[in-house]
């Protein structure tokens, strides 16, 4: 699923203040036709860790935004293309260390960088460049940074914003009303289920402690490598074996010959369920961009994930459990 994608490692605090340390010590040997995304250098007097972290994330884009350069499809205000990818891959990551209403507020917050950047020079390429390249990490399916959650004010500012093309504009709505569906700390709403002994309940009558939904097609390639990568994980299994966890396979189409056949596909220990009312399908009660698809779900059924990458998705249950 994620092959057009960097790949990187979640970075600590400590490794990117060293980073940001060493880029800054840059600053003088470096010229203006070789310039390079530099991260902020944090003032000494801020030694707490999580100070230290919040100002790294607000001052992130400060030296990028304040430069010059060219803008196409090498170089984005004269910073390498790959360079800016990369930057953002990591500037999603470290989100996750924040609860839901900071890191919104950190995309907001960049979107407004970006137009304010376009703002002060119109002749620049920078306000198509980069919300393009944020549109495919936080909402492309096959993204593992994707997060409609992270995504959400990104793409409310795409809405109003003078510099988006108008034949966009349409599409940027209909993202905008999908990723207002279930999003972080709302509960997931009920709906019910038959399963493969015929049994009907519902999805608030099976909750656990904490619950994984897990949308799937029989025969899906994709789905079986997502399993198998659920199944072997030790803290999930652990968590299963204790009782706090529940992962629930859900067919949303009509095809019971088809999904009875390969219910061997997925393990025992998984509650395995088709919608026999067709309701996901048909009406917007889950928004399911893509197959396979992933909820993670907190005591109550409160969202706590929505469509993550499965190795987020760990991330994020190893940290509630902690």
């Amino acid at each position: 699923m994620c092959a057009n994608f960097r790949h990187t490692a979640l970075l600590l605090l400590a490794g990117l203040t060293l980073v940001a340390s060493a880029a800054c010590s840059r600053r003088g040997s470096e010229s203006d036709a070789a310039r390079s995304f530099r991260l902020p250098e944090i003032p000494a007097m801020i030694s707490g860790g999580a100070e230290r972290a919040e100002y790294l994330m607000a001052h992130y884009w400060d030296d990028f935004f304040s430069g010059k350069g060219t803008c196409d499809s090498s170089a984005i205000l004269g910073v390498p293309y790959g360079q800016v990818e990369a930057a953002l891959a990591d500037y999603i990551l470290m989100l996750e260390n924040f609860p839901m209403e900071k890191a919104r507020g950190f995309t907001a917050s960049l979107f407004d960088k970006i137009e304010s950047c376009q703002k002060a020079d119109t002749s620049l390429r920078v306000y198509p460049l980069m919300t393009e390249l944020v549109c495919k990490y936080l909402y492309d399916p096959n993204s593992p940074y994707r997060s409609e959650d992270y995504y959400l004010p990104f793409v409310e500012g795409l809405c109003r914003s003078p510099f988006t093309l108008e034949q966009a504009r349409s599409g940027y709505r209909f993202q905008l009303g999908k990723a207002r569906i279930n999003p972080y700390g709302t509960t997931a709403p009920d709906f019910a289920f038959t399963d493969a002994s015929g049994r009907r309940s519902s999805l608030h009558a099976k909750l656990g402690e904490y619950t994984i939904l897990f949308f799937s097609n029989p025969g899906c390639h994709a789905c079986g490598e997502i399993a198998s990568l659920l199944s072997q994980n030790s803290l999930l299994s652990g968590l299963q074996d204790t009782g706090r966890l529940k992962i629930i396979s859900i067919y949303i189409d009509e095809d019971l010959a088809l999904w009875r056949e390969h219910l061997g596909d997925y393990p025992d220990s998984w509650l395995k369920v088709y919608d026999h009312r067709l309701i996901i399908r048909n009406e917007d009660l889950y928004f399911v961009r893509a197959i396979p698809s992933l909820y993670l779900l907190g005591p109550g059924g409160k969202v706590l994930l929505k469509d993550p990458d499965p190795a987020r998705l760990v991330r994020e249950l190893e940290r509630q459990i902690n």
